[in-house]
């Protein structure tokens, strides 16, 4: 094993340059009838319509380029009418790079994803994340957490779908990390439909990547959604095990049908 190593390491290098190749191509196409959509005074609609179809499909270059095989779960709970819509945040656990892409494809909405800051510096990623609306957090500037906290809350007010990771990094070994109070916070003071997601099996795709062809199939689980009203109790600690909880079971019973 440790002299197949380097070599997918190599692999995975390469896998990556072609992806960045095709989004380089992405971006000039976008960036370019963006440009010309502009100019001819098309609708903002139609010019958003479009940037999501590039995000989308770059997304799902990145998923076919690494071969990855992902069972769907609980697809019917996302709200497909603007009646339904409203304020909504999607709340999960974060294994690994492929999450966001992989929201992305399967999740059909227009999220905003609350970022750290790091991911705002990573050329071409920098500009589909600034066309899907995300806010960064710098979680070395107190002042800058303050910000984005207050930006998050207006997407939301506003109705932008919000997709957040809790726990605020990738986690190393697969096991979900306490959730953050600053993301509780923004539930408690929003007050808007809880989506939470439940993911595994990603990180085998890439940052566990231990065979050339990985054949085993990654689970995302969209699960019941619901009110702060509904539980019994309305503060951050509660909230914050509620949800960990949920997502943990359900991350338990998607590994389970791997073995």
């Amino acid at each position: 094993m440790s002299n197949s190593k380097p070599l997918i390491n190599i692999y995975k290098s390469f896998l990556f340059f072609i992806f960045a190749l095709i989004v380089l191509i992405m971006t000039i196409v976008m960036q370019g009838v963006l440009f010309f959509l502009t100019i001819l005074f098309i609708s903002k609609n139609i010019r958003t319509k479009w940037k999501w179809f590039c995000i989308r499909f770059s997304a799902k270059i990145l998923n076919n380029i690494f071969g990855i095989k992902l069972i769907l779960s609980g697809a019917d709970f996302i709200p497909k009418t603007e009646n339904e819509m409203g304020k909504i945040v999607l709340i999960s656990n974060h294994t690994s790079l492929f999450d966001i892409s992989e929201s992305f494809v399967n999740i059909p909405l227009r999220i905003s994803f609350l970022a750290k800051k790091s991911l705002s510096r990573i050329p071409l990623l920098n500009i589909f994340m600034k066309h899907s609306n995300c806010v960064f957090v710098d979680r070395n500037n107190p002042r800058n957490n303050i910000k984005a906290m207050r930006e998050c809350i207006d997407n939301i007010q506003n109705d932008i779908p919000v997709f957040i990771f809790p726990e605020g990094t990738r986690s190393a070994d697969g096991a979900i990390a306490p959730f953050k109070k600053g993301s509780m916070k923004i539930l408690l003071k929003t007050n808007p439909l809880i989506i939470p997601i439940a993911i595994s099996g990603l990180r085998e795709y890439f940052e566990n990547r231990k065979k050339f062809f990985y054949r085993k199939k990654a689970h995302l689980s969209i699960l019941k959604p619901f009110k702060i009203s509904e539980l019994e109790r309305a503060d951050e600690e509660y909230l914050s095990n509620y949800l960990k909880n949920i997502i943990e079971s359900e991350v338990l019973r998607q590994k389970s049908l791997n073995i």
